[in-house]
């Protein structure tokens, strides 16, 4: 087999694990909102529960992740469509700013938490969130630098990790 060939096969076979991992990611995510829908029902609609702060965080929580797959799964089923009409910057843009707000809202809500586990300290609120902005910073050039990697091989808008990593 020449070594264009073994190349293109080894890409397809990537790209192919990537999107039967991304399969499984959506169907555990399906599967978890069918198995608490009933109780979210139950505790949240019909009791007219009054939206504070946390009810917001709540459904921003689990409205975020869920209607955020939509793009991921229309990339996956149908990328003429998306590559079409968004191309692959505007992909990347999507989804990077998609991971921040949902990691943002994870972080909140673990504050908040803390907070609370500490007697509701201004303190130790303060500190959490200077330390969760000084993380999302870190991780932010680690991904740049991650991805400026030569090992790294770029196939329509997938990386692909090559056989050499």
């Amino acid at each position: 087999m020449s070594e264009s060939l073994q190349l293109a096969v080894e890409t397809q076979i990537g790209m192919n694990w990537n999107y039967y991992i991304q399969l499984v990611e959506i169907t555990i995510v399906i599967y978890d909102y069918l198995l608490t829908f009933d109780t979210e029902v139950e505790r949240y609609w019909k009791q007219r529960t009054r939206f504070t702060f946390a009810t917001t965080l709540f459904f921003v929580n689990r409205y975020l992740n869920f209607l955020g797959l939509i793009p991921a799964i229309l990339f996956d089923f149908w990328p003429e469509f998306i590559l079409h009409h968004m191309g692959c910057l505007a992909l990347n843009v999507y989804h990077w700013g998609y991971i921040f707000l949902v990691s943002s809202v994870i972080d909140i809500l673990f504050i908040i938490r803390i907070y609370a586990i500490y007697g509701c300290s201004r303190r130790i609120a303060l500190y959490l969130s200077v330390l969760q902005f000084q993380l999302h910073l870190a991780s932010k050039v680690i991904e740049k630098i991650d991805y400026a990697s030569p090992l790294i091989d770029q196939v329509g808008c997938a990386d692909i990790i090559s056989g050499q990593q």
